[in-house]
C-alpha cells in the first residue's frame, strides 16, 4: 500500500508504491502545529522490519525529519522526509508532502506517541470514497480509486477519526513503530 511504505519508510516512513489506492489532502490535515520534544521523538524506531531515524527540525512547529536506508539499484541510498505533526482537538496527525505530484498532496495518518511507542492509523481508502462519493466529506474519488479530500473544517476533522458514519480510518490495521534509542 503506497501510504504504508510512505510511513513507514517516511516516519514512521511508510506510504510508498505499490499499487492501492491512495487517501490524500490538499492542506495538512489538522488545525495546528504540534509542538514536540526533541527527547521523545528523537532516536532509532523500529517497524517489523524498517528501521528509521527521527530527528526533530522544528518543534515548536512540530517538523521532523525521518530517514531510513533503502536499497535501489544495486545500491544502499539514505532516503529523508520531512513530516508535521499537527493536532485537531486531542488528536495528532502526521502530514508528508508528496513531491512527485503535481499539486503536492497530503499524506497523513493518525498518529498516537505513548513512552517508547508511536501508534500510526491510515487512512481507510474504500471507507474515505464512499463518505466522499456520499458528501459527508468534500473532496474527489479518482480513477483507480484515489482519494483527495479538500479542505475540511475543524468538525468534518473530528469526524473523520470518531467513527460516526464509520470514520474513515484502517482502524484494524495500524502501524507501530517501537523505540530502540535515542
Amino acid at each position: 500500500m503506497r501510504f504504508v511504505t510512505v510511513w513507514a519508510v517516511v516516519v514512521v516512513g511508510a506510504f510508498f508504491l505499490s499499487g492501492c489506492a491512495t487517501v490524500s489532502s490538499i492542506e495538512p490535515m489538522g488545525e495546528r502545529p504540534k509542538q514536540v520534544l526533541q527527547a521523545e521523538w528523537a532516536g532509532t524506531w523500529l517497524h517489523q522490519d524498517h528501521p528509521v531515524a527521527i530527528r526533530v527540525s522544528d518543534p515548536q512547529q512540530g517538523q521532523i525529519e525521518v530517514a531510513w536506508v533503502e536499497e535501489k539499484q544495486g545500491a544502499l541510498t539514505l532516503e529523508s522526509y520531512q513530516v508535521a505533526l499537527r493536532e485537531s482537538g486531542d488528536w495528532m496527525f502526521g502530514n508528508v508532502r508528496d513531491m512527485d505530484q503535481p499539486g503536492r498532496h497530503y499524506y497523513w495518518g493518525l498518529v498516537r506517541k505513548e513512552q517508547g511507542q508511536i501508534v500510526i492509523w491510515p487512512p481507510d481508502p474504500e471507507r474515505c470514497a464512499a463518505l466522499v462519493k456520499s458528501g459527508v466529506f468534500p473532496g474527489t474519488v479518482e480513477e483507480g480509486g484515489d482519494v483527495v479530500l479538500d479542505r475540511l473544517t475543524p468538525e468534518q476533522v473530528l469526524r473523520l477519526v470518531s467513527g460516526e458514519q464509520g470514520g474513515c480510518l484502517s482502524w484494524t490495521e495500524p502501524l507501530v513503530f517501537f523505540r530502540l534509542g535515542k
